[in-house]
């Protein structure tokens, strides 16, 4: 095959914005020097109050009442779990009420006043005067701003006071339960003189992991860490390919070598399996290492055992792009090279080839890639070292004479981060830390973990490590905050287990002292503190293992790419009212932003339309990361065969192009639009814990990177728009 050698892309995407941004502020500046100088804040100040007068004559705080006698009602009619779920539920409604009615009036107000005003000649009084345009859509987003902070002060005041109320019942009948005696000690108890000793609506300081992984079991003493076969888990291993790399892959590709992934593991048995994974080796559709290539096998005495297998899928950095597949390797997802003299334990070698030009044009001209690698054997655990993986090319003779040469040899990074495997928004300031990563398979809430009862060994283990925290004993003991959900992946033998049960041990890594295990009963989306003794965590490096301890059932873990990672650490409590205020901030300067959008589109489109451009604008970016990997190269060919089952290759192409220009366009427009995402406030509320400055700072900083160019994309529209008779 011949290549030919290109530079990496440029990562426009990351950049564009803000330049693009800042370039818009500057230049639309420069060349308004007349009304910039001419600029008055008291003229402004006077638009605006006009704009909020008006609004609070049309009565739109009407609103507020409606949306507080629909979060009463709806608090009234849930079932909760127990009074703490019975407060975050209402926080949800409130924040869910108040976050719906600020938007939507803002959206309503501000798309339908530009153009009604200029269609009744109300600017063209005004513009006559020396107010400028400038002047004029800084007074339309100040007031609807202030239309705005109104009904956020109103809902914010009644949440406060609602949410106290319920509280203060709920600790009421909690003290009340406890001192009649009719509660029995057990978990339920303990809970229970929880809430009454911290309260129901404390807001607490929480320090997050470092990191958080899933192994197959826990990391060997020589730092061999393992992922498990049968699909349950999977390690991602990062690349850089720098541009002498690609320069020597090229050339040794173009000379007739043959490009490869090469995967050293260390290959183990394991000592149990469940029934789903037995039933798939029943079923005869892992080959063996006694397999011949063809013929009958010879009699032997040594049991046959599956030969171990490998899925490999090779993804960008950038965009989480899919690269290469296991399907470009053959029929096989990968050939394994069988030492002589292989024992369990020992090392082995796979080679996954790399067979097509697009795929190895793909993987260089990327620059940085991940590539997961996926256990498929059930029998099976793989050992991962440091730098498993190599990007080799292999000079073979065609003849057979002598043994193929390895030519080039591409290491997997050390020093690289691994990148997110599942889009999710980044909570952390921190990166994870370089090399290979190890995860479990997502399901319906975060990554499975499979249970195991402790007769049958520890299994699959999830661990999250903390580094440098800065821990305060209280009673010599300090709190987790845990948030386990169940992902059932079989019945529950109502026999043996009444509920699903997890087990969570804290080890300190500097002195290897490790609490005895705390076990608990999780449910989905309910806080459970855990008390564990301070010396696990002196020093502030530790780690939290957590496992399943039911067979047939799968704990829901959420690791450092979700919103909020399932383990943290207390660090202190406050008092809930100052993380209400941060949250309503944040919404607040949505709602700026909000009003920004639809002023600007109400200046060159009709209220109706300016709607529905808003709500694009607003929702695009979001809507394109909830379709995910759907958008990546290829999968229009199976959306094809779904939707229209057609065999006609002509039609098939047609339709499969269309839709691969429309993804395309998709994915490059959607990292140019406003990310709702970063004016989060529901997941840290609900959970109880404060929100971070460094939260409040990315959501600032979004609302000024599209905010102050659209200001002054809607103040050159306006000047040209003809608004006089």
């Amino acid at each position: 095959m011949k290549l030919l050698a290109q530079s990496a892309p440029f990562d426009w995407t990351t950049y564009a914005v803000p330049i693009v941004a800042s370039a818009i502020t500057v230049l639309v500046l420069l060349l308004s020097v007349g009304d910039v100088s001419r600029f008055r804040f008291a003229r402004v100040r006077a638009i605006a109050g006009i704009c909020f007068t008006e609004a609070i004559r049309r009565r739109v705080l009407w609103i507020t009442p409606l949306a507080i006698i629909g979060i009463i009602s709806v608090s009234q009619l849930t079932r909760p779990l127990d009074a703490q779920d019975a407060v975050r539920q209402t926080i949800k409604y409130c924040l869910f009420a108040t976050g719906l009615v600020t938007v939507l009036t803002a959206i309503l107000l501000a798309c339908a006043n530009l153009p009604k005003e200029i269609e009744s000649r109300v600017i063209f009084t005004i513009v006559t005067k020396p107010t400028t345009r400038l002047e004029i859509v800084l007074g339309k987003v100040m007031g609807f701003a202030m239309v705005s902070g109104i009904i956020l002060l109103i809902m914010g005041l009644f949440t406060l006071a609602f949410l106290e109320f319920r509280a203060t019942s709920f600790e009421s009948q909690i003290k009340a339960a406890l001192a009649s005696g009719q509660i029995p000690e057990g978990a339920k108890r303990a809970n229970l003189q929880r809430y009454a000793d911290q309260g129901l609506l404390r807001t607490k300081s929480v320090i997050w992991p470092a990191e958080m992984q899933v192994f197959a079991k826990e990391p060997s003493p020589d730092g061999t860490r393992w992922a498990a076969g049968g699909s349950q888990t999977f390690f991602v291993v990062p690349f850089v390919i720098s541009e002498q790399d690609k320069a020597a892959v090229v050339q040794a590709v173009n000379a007739g070598a043959g490009p490869v992934f090469s995967i050293t593991l260390k290959v183990d048995q394991r000592k149990t399996l469940s029934a789903s994974e037995k039933e798939e080796l029943a079923s005869g559709q892992n080959p063996t290492d006694d397999e011949p290539a063809f013929g009958p096998a010879l009699p032997t005495s040594r049991p046959s055992l599956p030969t171990p297998r490998l899925s490999i899928i090779a993804r960008a950095q950038k965009d989480g792009r899919i690269l290469a597949q296991s399907d470009f390797a053959g029929d096989k997802p990968v050939s394994a090279i069988r030492d002589r003299g292989w024992v369990p334990g020992g090392l082995r070698q796979f080679v996954a080839p790399i067979t097509t030009n697009l795929a190895l044009e793909e993987l260089l001209n990327a620059g940085k890639f991940n590539l997961e690698i996926t256990g498929l054997t059930p029998t099976y655990e793989y050992g991962v070292g440091k730098q498993p993986v190599s990007l080799s090319v292999y000079d073979v003779d065609k003849d057979n004479r002598r043994p193929p040469t390895e030519v080039v040899a591409i290491r997997s990074s050390e020093t690289e981060t691994v990148q997110p495997v599942k889009p999710g928004i980044a909570d952390l300031a921190r990166p994870e830390p370089p090399g290979p990563r190890f995860y479990s398979r997502f399901g319906r809430v975060g990554m499975q973990v499979s249970g195991r009862p402790p007769e049958d060994g520890d299994g699959p283990v999830a661990v999250y490590s903390f580094r440098g925290s800065a821990v305060k004993a209280d009673d010599d003991q300090v709190t987790l905050q845990t948030k386990i959900s169940i992902d059932r992946s079989g019945d529950l033998d109502a026999d043996r287990y009444k509920a699903s049960v997890a087990s969570v041990t804290v080890r300190n890594v500097n002195s290897g002292f490790t609490s005895p295990p705390a076990m608990i009963e999780p449910d989905t989306n309910r806080l459970i503190d855990i008390r564990v003794p301070f010396a696990a965590v002196d020093g502030g490096d530790f780690d939290v293992l957590v496992r399943g301890r039911t067979p047939g059932q799968s704990l829901g873990l959420h690791g450092l790419t979700a919103s909020v990672p399932s383990i943290a650490l207390v660090e202190a409590d406050h008092w809930f009212g100052i993380n209400l205020f941060k949250g309503l901030l944040l919404l607040w300067m949505l709602s700026i932003l909000v009003v920004t959008i639809s002023v600007f589109c109400s200046t060159f489109l009709s209220w109706p339309i300016a709607v529905v451009l808003t709500l694009l604008l607003l929702m695009g970016r979001w809507g394109v990361n909830q379709l995910g990997d759907s958008l990546n190269a290829g999968a229009s060919r199976s959306v094809v065969q779904d939707l229209f089952k057609t065999k006609d290759a002509t039609k098939t192409r047609a339709v499969t192009d269309s839709l691969e220009a429309l993804s395309s366009v998709l994915r490059n427009v959607a990292p140019l639009l406003p990310d709702v995402n970063q004016f989060p406030l529901m997941e840290d509320l609900d959970r109880g814990v404060s929100i971070p400055i460094h939260k409040m700072t990315r959501a600032l900083l979004e609302l000024l990177v599209y905010g102050v160019p659209l200001l002054m994309l809607t103040y050159v529209v306006l000047k040209r728009k003809e608004v006089a008779p």
